[in-house]
């Protein structure tokens, strides 16, 4: 016990465990003692144990102010959901919920589904779900998508997310010829689709399946490439396979362009 008198001091644990946000198990492991006798010291220097809503930032979504917010918010809007007072992400892109949940500074566990080939994130809040319902993602949101208010800076990185959820880009070729790009966003509500048509002045052409029941935002050519442009400027938070192809059609489209000169 004087090993752990002299080390766990007050002031060590109110750095580890406030500040650094170190689970009591984490330091005790360190330490190579009980569990319970963390417990303990946070007892004896009164230092409050935190709340479940506390292992993570939970007022992450309270004000999107930054790329990254902006693109989870849009990320989530495709591929989210929230049931009860718990947000649910699932994907097939193991990186992006670990970006996430470094962002949302969360020790939440990532599981994999293998019947369906993806992960799953779950995190519980209450305070996380109130501001999230602020900014339009609600319960059942599939029919029921609306864009959120967030400052202009911002709304190519809130599409960016959410095309790398629901969204896709690629390149149409017939006997060696290369045609322009195609761009392509989903989604069960005509009304979201008709609102990001809006912010790119109406170049797209909507469709729906009906089988599906969904529809499609469909960008063509020379449009489509410079609407991906402008989501990939300045961007340092995206999916890497998806901007991976965006740069192969980029590159294609310079080689094309050059030898037509």
């Amino acid at each position: 016990m004087d090993f752990y008198k002299r080390k766990l001091t007050k002031e060590y644990l109110k750095i580890q465990y406030i500040q650094n946000k170190k689970s009591s198990r984490s330091i005790a492991k360190e330490f190579n003692c009980d569990h319970n006798t963390i417990l303990n010291y946070l007892k004896k220097y009164n230092i409050k144990r935190r709340l479940r809503r506390d292992l993570f930032n939970s007022e992450y979504f309270k004000y999107i102010n930054s790329e990254d917010k902006a693109y989870f918010l849009g990320f989530l809007f495709a591929d989210g959901s929230i049931v009860g007072n718990s947000l649910k992400w699932k994907s097939i892109d193991k990186e992006i919920l670990i970006k996430f949940k470094i962002f949302l500074e969360s020790k939440n566990k990532i599981n994999y589904i293998k019947e369906y080939n993806e992960y799953s994130l779950q995190i519980a809040s209450p305070i996380l779900r109130i501001d999230l319902e602020k900014l339009n993602f609600i319960p059942n949101k599939t029919f029921r998508l609306k864009m959120p208010k967030i400052k202009n800076k911002l709304l190519f990185h809130f599409i960016r997310g959410y095309f790398d959820g629901d969204g896709c880009i690629y390149s149409q070729s017939q006997k060696g010829n290369f045609y322009y790009p195609r761009l392509e966003f989903y989604s069960g509500c005509l009304s979201f689709l008709k609102e990001i048509n809006k912010i790119f002045y109406n170049d797209g052409l909507i469709r729906e399946k009906i089988r599906s029941n969904c529809f499609t935002l469909c960008f063509n050519g020379k449009i489509a490439l410079n609407i991906m442009n402008l989501l990939y400027k300045d961007a340092d938070i995206y999916l890497k396979r998806k901007k991976k192809k965006y740069l192969n059609i980029l590159t294609k489209v310079s080689k094309k362009m050059s030898k037509e000169i």
